[in-house]
């Protein structure tokens, strides 16, 4: 299939489903082989529905099996964790809220799933946020990970531009997600604890609302309120780099020409 496609000399996304049906059995699923002819693919069932249960299973699948799946993802070839439910009727505007960062994290397609004539305005908005979208796209299109996990929250990072390999010198996305749907939770963290060892600090900006937290450095601790089944999401760019918020339109923009 995907040979033929190819001959047709269009550009087509080619979708495939088969990988879900060994959610039970994802050792015998040969993900090398599918990201030959695929360019996305399910890996989980059931389908997802706008209730937090079902984003929360999918999040503790993509969990359990990171190592795997993060071999698997890269550009051209996405693992596809279902669609974007922000919009239909049963998520709170945190919950909509996570399941963006999450999908984020993850350089997830974000395919949505909603009726978008009839959108309620704080939905459009999360599905709008141009920072988010913007780690979700990014050019390295690296599945992010679980480096951290706690009793009430898990805390996830991603490799991501501005970038430096030679110097080792890269920008992160961090979210932190607070497992409980009852109490929120303040996380602490330092930048060393979770891979973020640039001795120069970075400038660190919150994603949700675009506001610029300043410099932090590896040693400082870093606290936020993590609201029930929601996430505090923010990036960490280098200081050699200048501030995150004056390059984020840029990139997007760039990224919009050789989409």
């Amino acid at each position: 299939m995907a040979q033929a496609l190819n001959k047709t000399g269009k550009p087509i996304v080619y979708s495939c489903s088969w990988p879900a049906y060994l959610v039970d059995q994802p050792d015998k699923v040969n993900y090398a082989q599918i990201g030959q002819s695929c360019n996305l693919w399910r890996n989980f069932v059931p389908d997802i529905r706008a209730n937090w249960s079902y984003i929360s299973d999918i999040i503790d699948y993509y969990t359990d099996n990171q190592d795997k799946l993060i071999a698997a993802n890269g550009p051209g070839h996405w693992n596809d964790p279902d669609m974007i439910v922000v919009g239909d009727p049963g998520l709170t505007p945190d919950q909509a809220r996570a399941q963006m960062t999450m999908w984020s994290i993850w350089s997830a397609p974000l395919i949505m799933s909603n009726d978008l004539r009839n959108i309620d305005p704080t939905s459009k908005e999360i599905l709008l946020n141009k920072r988010v979208i913007s780690v979700d796209q990014d050019p390295l299109g690296i599945m992010g990970r679980l480096v951290l996990k706690g009793s009430l929250t898990n805390t996830y990072v991603k490799k991501m531009t501005p970038c430096n390999n030679a110097l080792g010198i890269c920008s992160y996305a961090v979210a932190i997600l607070n497992k409980s749907a009852k109490l929120p939770v303040t996380a602490s963290l330092k930048f060393d604890n979770i891979g973020l060892t640039y001795q120069f600090g970075y400038n660190v900006l919150e994603l949700w609302k675009g506001y610029d937290v300043g410099i932090r450095y590896p040693n400082d601790t870093y606290n936020a309120v993590v609201p029930p089944t929601g996430v505090y999401f923010f990036k960490a760019t280098p200081t050699i780099f200048g501030k995150e918020n004056e390059n984020t339109e840029k990139k997007l923009n760039e990224f919009k020409k050789i989409a």
